[in-house]
């Protein structure tokens, strides 16, 4: 995809972006024009279709319309990285998605987990672990091999005489807070997060509260609260530094929904924070003048940013196709508890899950829309290519107050019943 090194420190939109931009002397931003319909051609040689996005936001005008397809060459894995040889120590097992954030953070490139097959790496197979890039991949074609665990010296061990087992040495890596969300969304505290200033972190209690909302989609397995404590522990801000409050185009940062035009970036301790590492990314809006009751519909994310990647309903398919294409969701409590389970929203109580309410409420599918359910042929393809079906959720702006526009959900009917 890119000859340019530079390029690989943005994300694969970003960079595709840039070169179609550069190529026809247009500037092209992601919160303005969409990627889809990912082909691979011959070889390394690709075709997307460049789309222009819907604008939310009503001061940012855009100066494109309809579409245009767009043929560029990806960068093959294996040729890339000839003769470099990867070895990473990580706790097993884990995820392909933790190990891309890993390299983005030892080699500077950005490696976008979408980009690469998501797969569970144990103690099995850690050792000449094989990086695959998926078709749809914007930057990639091709394989990696990295290897994930020390391998331990014969001669080492002919030299141990105590059997009772050898000792495990314990890995210092966390996961990168930065790369967990794609869009931080710190809008609705705009008037707290402009006066904070650089340098250590004050107010911490505050700054606890609200982060428990923009951070509060972490993985399982890290804390649920944010906290200030002189002692190490998980989610502590105790000697966090700010790093940067200003506008995001002085650093070069493109936020997703362009009502953002400010960042906030907070440097984690790495001694007193111990659940994660790196830096908080915090979007927002210096616009409003008081903290919103509720989120104006400019402020809303898409939710597909939910938790990261896409949602498969493998295990739903009789719950999915009771909801026909034009269905619509009007009947209060309407059974749709299952939508937590495909949205990693299983552990969520009370209003955070999602429901079926007539009433303005986060998470609600009350009014929405159902304008697709069915065998697959216009949206973007699964990741699984098994997964053949798909039902899209034109979500109602007035009922749900912390999303727009739709969920999509890939499914197949092997477990229908």
């Amino acid at each position: 995809m890119l000859d340019t090194i530079g390029l690989l420190q943005l994300t694969p939109t970003k960079a595709l972006l840039e070169i179609a931009g550069a190529r026809n002397n247009v500037t092209l931003r992601e919160d303005i024009i969409q990627i889809t319909d990912i082909v691979a051609l011959t070889g390394r040689q690709t075709q997307v279709t460049l789309k222009v996005r819907k604008s939310f936001d009503p001061f940012a005008p855009v100066p494109f319309e309809g579409q245009s397809i767009f043929t560029y060459n990806r960068l093959d894995l294996g040729t890339f990285f000839q003769g470099v040889k990867i070895n990473l120590t990580l706790d097993l097992p884990t995820t392909t998605s933790y190990l891309v954030d890993i390299l983005t953070a030892e080699y500077g490139y950005v490696f976008d987990s979408d980009d690469f097959y998501e797969e569970v790496i144990t103690v099995a197979n850690a050792h000449g672990y094989v990086l695959r890039a998926t078709p749809r991949s914007k930057r990639w074609v091709g394989e990696l091999t990295v290897n994930l665990l020390p391998r331990d010296s014969l001669e080492t061990l002919a030299k141990t005489t105590d059997l009772g087992g050898i000792d495990v040495v314990e890995n210092q890596g966390r996961p990168f807070v930065t790369h967990r969300k794609p869009f931080t969304d710190g809008l609705f505290y705009g008037i707290y997060l402009n006066d904070i200033r650089k340098g250590p972190v004050s107010d911490a209690v505050t700054l606890a509260k609200y982060l428990d909302v923009i951070y509060g989609d972490l993985p399982i397995g890290v804390q649920t609260t944010w906290k200030y404590q002189n002692t190490p522990g998980p989610r502590n801000l105790f000697g966090a530094t700010v790093k940067y409050n200003g506008r995001v185009e002085n650093i070069g940062l493109v936020p997703y929904n362009s009502a953002a035009t400010k960042a906030l970036i907070i440097e984690l301790s790495s001694h007193y924070c111990t659940d994660v590492a790196g830096d908080l990314v915090i979007y927002y809006s210096s616009r409003l003048g008081e903290i919103l009751p509720e989120f104006p519909i400019t402020f809303k994310s898409p939710p597909e940013l939910l938790n990261g990647g896409q949602y498969h309903g493998h295990n739903y398919p009789t719950q999915i196709t009771a909801f026909p294409t034009d269905y619509e969701f009007t009947v209060n409590n309407t059974d749709v508890d299952f939508i937590n389970f495909i949205l990693n929203n299983e552990a969520a109580t009370g209003e955070d899950r999602w429901k079926c309410v007539n009433r303005a409420s986060k998470n609600n599918l009350f009014g929405a829309k159902v304008i697709f359910n069915g065998f697959n042929r216009k949206y973007d393809q699964a990741y699984n290519v098994f997964m053949g079906y798909i039902a899209v959720i034109e979500l109602n702006d007035q009922y749900c107050t912390n999303l727009r526009g739709s969920l999509m959900i890939h499914y197949n009917l092997s477990k229908l019943t």
